[in-house]
């Protein structure tokens, strides 16, 4: 503090500069042209300059950190002058929150009053408000002070005007980046913007669908992911990729079971729009969808996933059960669920002091008909891992196909699905006029039982990975081993002691009911 009895006054007032710029118009005053104002300004009343912030594409509507850290040199005796091209370039909050200028200024006002440093100057340099030219600068400033929010509020309002519009008529309003899966370009009327689909991004999208829903967790998607460089939506590298910039440097970013569901889950993907967001992009919240005449969710792009591809991922990973999270528990160890005892007891996973095993539950439960044996775990899982690349690690591993003898009506069902959920949380908002959406739920609800009730042909094919089982293995987590055992194993059965195999695997079913469990065709 230098604002003490017994410390040094300074001989000439130290002042802090501020200057903000939300975006370049050729309205808008530069930061240059701030500067040099400042500068010019700061040198002409014979001010040291100590401090110099510059915000750049912040809005002035919300609390910027530097600013803050300006009113606080000020305010601690830092500084003797805060100075701003003009008050709507410090701030767009209005009076309610710019007031504490006044307060720190007649705090200080005060002090030097009392011989604790010198008189405080707040300037703004276009308006030329002073606070020590008179009291009437109070009011000025807060005039000035709240028509600054005023014109943001209007610039605001129409700017969601302007984006609203767009979205209606299904344009990309050309704001932010553009959503996972597309790029931005000229709409075809010669007005405005759209997305197109980008090839290269919509096929990593697919792939990562297809595994999450053929039953890979999503760690081991994620972690795949980000092992290849896959850029994610947010990071550095897309963001130049988007731009047509070099990428060698930047950082793809990490893929983790959040943001990996999260962009999974974004409306966007499916070329609908949501309300709310200017980049199409709400993840994964419903009932703000731009509808289309006939009152279902308007296709404005053309979609990376269909409706029916969607829905199944939200029925996967279901919202208000934490991020990316699964329907199923995540199992400790590569065989829990999966040993049973040769008495047909199961087997349970226990820790000791010494180690850890499998131990048959049989008297647990009161039977007396088995010894009650064990197994070290460590021994069980590498028995299990042997089993399996034994019997299928050289086969050619395969992927199952399911497909719709009727597509476009699974894409209904999801399409009338997302509809009913929209009204549903229309219902919750304020002022909402519930009988008149009650009215529209109820035909809706009859339509979409009436499309579950039509008869579906499935048929399913298996499609080569060009890989062998034990790639598949070696590349997968302990959730996705897991899946491939489940899928392969009925059982691994403990033998008693003296056995010559202690530990045997039970396929199912049988290699000669179902061949493709052996990777063949």
């Amino acid at each position: 503090m230098t604002d003490g009895q017994n410390s040094p006054q300074p001989t000439r007032p130290r002042a802090v500069l501020y200057q903000r710029l939300s975006r370049q118009t050729l309205e808008s005053t530069s930061l240059i042209g701030q500067s040099e104002d400042l500068g010019a300004l700061a040198e002409r009343e014979g001010w040291d300059v100590v401090a110099t912030f510059v915000d750049e594409g912040l809005s002035g509507g919300k609390r910027r950190a530097n600013a803050d850290e300006a009113l606080r040199m000020l305010r601690e005796g830092e500084a003797d002058v805060l100075a701003a091209y003009s008050v709507d370039r410090y701030s767009r909050m209005g009076i309610g929150e710019d007031a504490e200028v006044i307060r720190v200024i007649d705090a200080r006002e005060e002090q030097a009053r009392r011989g604790h440093g010198i008189r405080p100057l707040a300037y703004f340099a276009r308006e030329g408000i002073r606070s020590d030219s008179g009291s009437d600068w109070r009011l000025r400033y807060a005039l000035s002070s709240e028509m600054a929010r005023s014109e943001r509020d209007v610039m605001v309002s129409r700017r969601k005007r302007s984006i609203h519009q767009l979205q209606a008529q299904g344009r990309f309003s050309g704001r932010g980046v553009p959503p996972w899966g597309y790029r931005s370009a000229p709409h075809p009327s010669g007005a405005g913007r759209t997305l197109v689909v980008d090839p290269t991004e919509a096929a990593v999208i697919r792939e990562a669908a297809e595994r999450l829903l053929a039953g890979e967790s999503a760690t081991s998607v994620a972690n795949d992911l980000t092992r290849r460089g896959i850029p994610t939506p947010r990071g550095e590298a897309r963001r130049a990729l988007v731009k047509g910039e070099p990428i060698e440097g930047l950082a793809s970013g990490f893929w983790g079971v959040g943001n990996l569901v999260a962009a999974l889950q974004t409306p966007s993907i499916t070329g609908r729009i949501a309300r709310g967001t200017h980049s199409h992009e709400s993840r994964g919240r419903q009932g703000s969808y731009v509808l289309a005449e006939d009152g279902n969710p308007l296709q404005a792009f053309e979609p990376v996933l269909s409706a029916a591809t969607f829905a199944a991922l939200h029925e996967r990973f279901p919202r208000g059960q934490g991020r990316g999270s699964q329907r199923k528990r995540k199992a400790a160890r590569l065989g829990s669920g999966l040993v049973f005892c040769q008495c047909g007891a199961k087997a349970y996973v226990l820790t000791s002091a010494s180690y850890t095993y499998y131990r048959c539950s049989a008297k647990s439960i009161g039977r007396v008909d088995c010894p009650g044996q064990s197994l070290q775990a460590s021994a069980v899982e590498e028995a299990i891992t042997e089993d399996f690349l034994g019997a299928f690690g050289k086969l050619q591993a395969v992927e199952r196909v399911e497909s719709l003898g009727a597509p476009e009506v699974a894409d209904s069902v999801a399409m009338v699905t997302e509809r009913i959920r929209s009204l549903t949380s229309a219902m919750a908002e304020p002022g909402a006029d519930i009988m008149a959406l009650v009215g529209e739920l109820t035909p809706l609800q009859a339509e979409r039982d009436r499309l579950q009730a039509l008869p579906v042909e499935r048929t399913v094919t298996y499609r080569e990975l060009g890989i062998p089982w034990s790639s598949v293995w070696a590349m997968a987590d302990l959730d996705a081993r897991r899946g491939l055992l489940e899928r392969f194993y009925d059982h691994f059965e403990m033998r008693y002691p003296g056995a010559e195999t202690r530990l045997v695997g039970r396929l199912k079913p049988s290699p000669e009911e179902s061949p493709e469990y052996h990777g063949l065709k």
